[in-house]
């Protein structure tokens, strides 16, 4: 009784509006019921809650009856104070509707202007993990916002302790097709990143005048968020290449990503008027729009990325992401059914929560 007062009453005190009635009733009976069993203790005699008032019990004249009244009001306070902490350990609807802005954040594309946030986020959906097969993905989550800050230490300590995690949690989910996708991710974030790097590093080295060389580096870093260096490799293979298209509408897109509009919008206009309808160029348009709050001109954008190629997985995510932020539930429905077998025929099934 002491120990689920203990964990009922603070929570009570501090979420006063959100608390269930039936759970202060629980709390109040089981207090009470253990007050009656103290009481019989003490005085000698006892009331059977199951029988009414009238049932009295004297320890000396019925010792059976007595001590078989002490053990059922004992266990009806054991029922009523379970149920009232399981009551309290329910999410909510405050907390529900707080875990559902989080989640948004932390599992949104992260860049280095909302790394801070995503990583924030993801944070307090670790401390309310209830379902510990939740807290890979989390994990997974945290680490990509990290490395969009371009903290390697703890992107790498939260993949390593995803992988801890998903090892202890897959000899139960065997057949889990998605914790075996997020394993075989999470190994490839702790491996490829730093290897990948180390290669072209030293092909660069190498070959210092190469901008293809820039460019293969700086799909590395985009891949794991860190556009400032993306852009850097970048800058050096536009002057190394000044009549790359392509290399200017990547270049745009990182902007974007960036928020920095006025960078994104010169790269991308020019890399539109080299190279109309190039599929980078439409992405980073979309992506500008997206961070500037237009939704319209951002789905008319991804709308024109999907006609140009309609299995461009890339501009159905987002497309149907915006839906979902816009409470469109069927067209966002549709968008991850048509995703969902884009990527099944690629075997890249969906991951995640």
């Amino acid at each position: 009784m002491v120990v689920a007062l203990a964990i009922g009453l603070p929570r009570w005190w501090s979420e006063i509006n959100a608390v269930s009635p039936f759970a202060l009733f629980l709390i109040g009976y089981g207090a009470y019921l253990g007050f009656l069993v103290v009481q019989g203790l003490i005085r000698g005699s006892i009331r059977l809650q199951l029988r009414g008032f009238s049932a009295v019990y004297d320890r000396v004249r019925d010792p059976h009856r007595y001590w078989g009244s002490v053990v059922a009001n004992t266990a009806l306070t054991c029922v009523f104070m379970g149920i009232a902490i399981l009551q309290f350990r329910l999410p909510t609807p405050a907390q529900t509707a707080a875990d559902k802005r989080d989640n948004d954040i932390c599992y949104a594309q992260t860049t280095a202007s909302n790394g801070a946030a995503a990583v924030a986020a993801c944070s307090r959906l670790l401390a309310n993990d209830r379902d510990p097969t939740e807290r890979p993905y989390d994990l997974n989550a945290r680490a990509a916002a990290y490395a969009a800050l371009g903290d390697t230490a703890h992107a790498t300590s939260d993949t390593a302790e995803g992988l801890r995690e998903l090892d202890r949690l897959l000899p139960d989910h065997a057949d889990d097709k998605d914790l075996l996708a997020l394993h075989e991710q999470l190994l490839q974030r702790r491996w490829e990143a730093v290897a990948a790097i180390r290669f072209l590093d030293d092909a660069i080295a190498r070959d210092p005048r190469n901008p293809k060389l820039r460019v293969d580096r700086s799909n590395v870093w985009a891949k794991y968020q860190n556009y400032q260096n993306a852009i850097a490799d970048l800058d050096e293979a536009h002057r190394l290449d000044p009549g790359d298209a392509a290399v200017l509408a990547s270049r745009g897109l990182y902007h974007a990503w960036l928020n920095q509009a006025d960078a994104a919008r010169r790269d991308l206009d020019e890399a539109e008027r080299r190279a109309p309808g190039n599929p980078i160029a439409l992405h980073g348009e979309a992506v500008l729009a997206g961070v500037e709050g237009l939704r319209d001109r951002q789905l008319a954008w991804l709308g024109r990325a999907l006609a140009a190629d309609p299995t461009d997985d890339w501009a159905l995510e987002q497309r149907a992401r915006v839906f979902e932020a816009s409470d469109d539930v069927d067209r966002a429905r549709a968008d991850w059914d048509r995703l969902r077998a884009i990527r099944e025929r690629q075997g890249r099934p969906l991951t995640g929560t």
